[in-house]
Formats: C-alpha cells, structure tokens, sequence
C-alpha cells in the first residue's frame, strides 16, 4: 500500500493516513467478518444428546485452529500501521472525536480472538457436562472416552496456546467445571443419592483435575479458584466415603479436640501404654478430679471402658474395661490389660485407642458417659520383651465430652437416616451426652 501510495507521489499526509485507515480498516473487517462465519459454524449444539468424544474433540480442534489464524492476523494487523508509515493516534488532538477518526479497529479482532477462545471452552464444557451426568450411574462406562477426550484438548491448549491466552481459558473452563461440578453435589445431596453416585462423580473429577488444573503456583496465587476446588473435594471425599469411614473420621476430630485443650474440661487420665512383640500393654493409673454432669444424682462411681477406632477391623478383639471405684472423684484404677493384635491390626492407618468414663448409677442399672480421650496406635512405643512397662513415661490425657466437636463428618452421617450405622452413631452419642437413656447396646459406635 505505502509503495502504491508513493507512486502516486501525492505530498498530502493527511490524505495518506486517511488512505492507510480506510485499507488497515477494510482488512480488519474482513477478518472480523472471516471470525463471525467462523464462530457460528463453532458453537455447540443445543442438542446435549448429538454431543460425542470425537466430533466434540474435532471441534475444539478447529477452534484452537481459527484461534491460531487470528492471533497471526492480530500479529500482523498491529505491526501494519508502523510497516506503512500510519501515524498513531495524537493523544494531543483537540476532541474525542478527533481521537476517535484516527482510531484502527484492530481491537476488534482481539475481541473476536477472545469470544473464540470462549468456544473452545464452551466445546469442551458441553462434552464434560454430559460425562458427568452419565457418570453418576456408570463411571466405568464413560471414563475411557473421557480420559482420551480430555489428555488430548489439555495437550493441545498447553501446546498451543500463549501465556496468556491459556490463563483465559483455564480461567474460563474451571469456572464452568466448578459450577456444574457444585450443581450435580447439590441435586444428589437434595436426591439422597447414593455412595457409590458421590464415589463415582469423585473419580471423575480426578480424571479433570489431572488433565485440566493449572501449574501448581498459578493455583495458589488464584485463591478463589483455590477455596472452590478445596470445598468440591472435600465434598466428594465425604459423601463418597462409607459410614464406618465417616465414624472414624469423626473421633480422629475429637482427638484433634482433646490436643487442643490447655487445661482440663471433665478431668485426667493418667495412663502407660507401649507395644511387646504382638500384645498391646495398657496400664490404667488412676484420673483425677472426674467432673459429673449438672442433673447427675448418684455419687462417683466410675469405671473406664477401653475400645479400639475403628472398631469394625478389631472385632476379634475383646475390648476390656475396669473395676468400678466408688464415692471418688480421683480414683485409682492400678490395672492391667493386655490386647493381642495382629501386624494387620497393628498397622490399621489412623488408629486410636478410646478411653471411656462412665458412671454407674440406680445401684449399676444405669451408666452415664463423663468423659473420653484417645492415644493413636502408631504413637505408642515399643519395648524390648525383657523392659517393663514401668520404664516409660505416664501418659496424663485430658477428658473431653462430645459437645462441641467440629467435625465435617457430622452433617453427611445425618444425611444417611436410613443407614443402620449412622443411626447406631448418633443414638450412642446422643447416649454419651445425656440425651437418651443407656441401652447397653453389643453395637459400637467405634
């Protein structure tokens, strides 16, 4: 254009940059009308159902492809005006207007470059929604085509794509994951949707996560993104895990608790307890200052009942408890136990050893829970066969009762009303509270 313009040899640099807007212009909107054709014949369908792996991948390939094209065109449009001699806008011109006259429209095809790339998202997103429906009955069925469906688009934007363009989309895409992830959570919890629905819609978001989630410090640095992701997961943990699952989960938050106590609520226990070959030795001291309940009656009669969490893998194990000590808020127990455990048992991930006090009232018709505390197994020490147990040092555990535990697990196990173990749950600790009377049930909620 410059070369044609100089033949002409026409000394009016008005008329040349005139000349210049009007051809950069024209070229301009050739491209956006080129990136309007193109995006309608790029949308997804409205018909869920058409939606497939291989026509919704070959689509997000062609608009990876026009997004391509675009940035060229964006890349030679802005170098345009310099390469023809166009002068840039005088941000010293009288008015707006003026300003305005010599404005290119090569923003525009940015604006198209970005709407492109809001349908390679959308493309993507219309396959994913209906996996994820499909999922919650089948995962099995829909995960082949999903993980191909997925290492492939994730390889290609991360190929493709410049810094900036593939912040847009992951930005763009784990906004719509997010929502439609959170909206499915919310209809199967209104459902009552089963275990297995919330198990199988975690494995899918696992095969997302692993294609999709952006380098580790983009993560960390886009908190918002960040908290969703972490409520998302924890949802799906806790609603796909089992009952027992969520027991367990729940007395590892009491301990929690009981750690985090400065001083003393309900009393102490003093105990020794250590590992010798496959025996669990446990020395009961004594407790001191034992708190009753306000509407209590009877005097201290107190005993302490040991269990193992989670009770269901320790079943072959007799769970002892010890003599009651009467009219004593400080007794002391001097009593030894043995618990033979195998290496299986031993190495159960998470387990604790519960200590249970309770009191015996209506000449020992009745007991009341006064408090508890918990020792993890893997923080128990071992001794040589020939030391005694003696040697170690006493452990002083703090008594909690169960009334203001903040446990996530709470809220999923009142969901499962019609889960038999979730009900035993809640009756026993509704027993542990003083709310329900003793029903010395053989079920435990451990």
């Amino acid at each position: 254009m410059r070369a044609f313009w100089e033949e002409l040899a026409w000394p009016d640099p008005q008329e040349l940059n005139r000349f210049l807007k009007r051809s950069i212009g024209d070229i301009c909107s050739c491209c956006v009308y080129y990136a309007d054709r193109i995006s309608t014949k790029l949308r997804p369908p409205l018909d869920t159902k058409s939606v497939d792996a291989s026509s919704s991948l070959e689509m997000a390939q062609k608009c990876n492809l026009v997004n391509s094209n675009l940035s060229i065109l964006i890349e030679v449009m802005a170098s345009l005006p310099d390469d023809v001699g166009y002068c840039q806008v005088d941000i010293n011109a009288n008015n707006e207007q003026q300003q305005l006259e010599q404005t290119l429209p090569i923003n525009g095809l940015s604006s198209w470059k970005t709407k492109t790339l809001k349908l390679l998202v959308d493309r993507c997103m219309a396959f994913l929604k209906v996996k994820m429906e499909d999922s919650l009955n089948n995962f099995e069925r829909v995960k082949g085509e999903t993980e191909n469906f997925t290492n492939k688009t994730s390889t290609m934007i991360k190929r493709d794509l410049q810094d900036s363009d593939l912040r847009l989309v992951e930005d763009e895409l784990w906004k719509g994951i997010t929502t439609e992830i959170s909206a499915i959570i919310k209809r199967s919890i209104d459902k009552k949707a089963s275990i297995s629905s919330f198990g199988n819609l975690k494995d899918f978001y696992a095969i997302i996560a692993q294609a999709y989630l952006p380098e580790l410090q983009d993560l960390q640095d886009d908190k918002v993104l960040s908290e969703r992701l972490f409520t998302i997961e924890k949802q799906l943990y806790l609603y796909s895990s089992s009952t027992r699952d969520l027991i367990h989960q729940y007395y590892l938050a009491c301990l929690d608790a009981q750690n985090r106590l400065d001083e003393p609520d309900r009393g102490v226990l003093t105990v020794r307890c250590a590992f010798r070959n496959d025996t669990l030795e446990i020395q009961m001291i004594g407790a001191e200052d034992i708190k009753l309940p306000l509407d209590f009656k009877g005097s201290c009669d107190s005993y302490v009942k040991l269990n193992l969490v989670p009770g269901y893998k320790f079943s072959s194990v007799t769970m002892p408890k010890t003599r009651t000590k009467s009219k004593n808020h400080s007794p002391t127990y001097n009593e030894k136990f043995a618990l033979k455990l195998s290496e299986e048992q031993r190495n159960i991930p998470d387990a604790l050893l519960a200590f249970n006090v309770k009191v015996s009232e209506m000449l020992g018709l009745s007991q009341r829970h006064v408090g508890e505390c918990f020792i993890r197994l893997d923080s128990i020490p071992t001794l040589e066969s020939e030391r005694d147990i003696n040697s170690i040092d006493i452990q002083q555990l703090f008594l909690t009762m169960p009334e203001n535990i903040e446990s996530d697990c709470i809220p999923v196990l009142e969901y499962r009303q019609n889960d038999k173990e979730a009900v035993q749950f809640f009756k026993k600790l509704k027993q542990k509270l003083g709310k329900a009377a003793y029903t010395g049930s053989v079920i435990s909620i451990f």
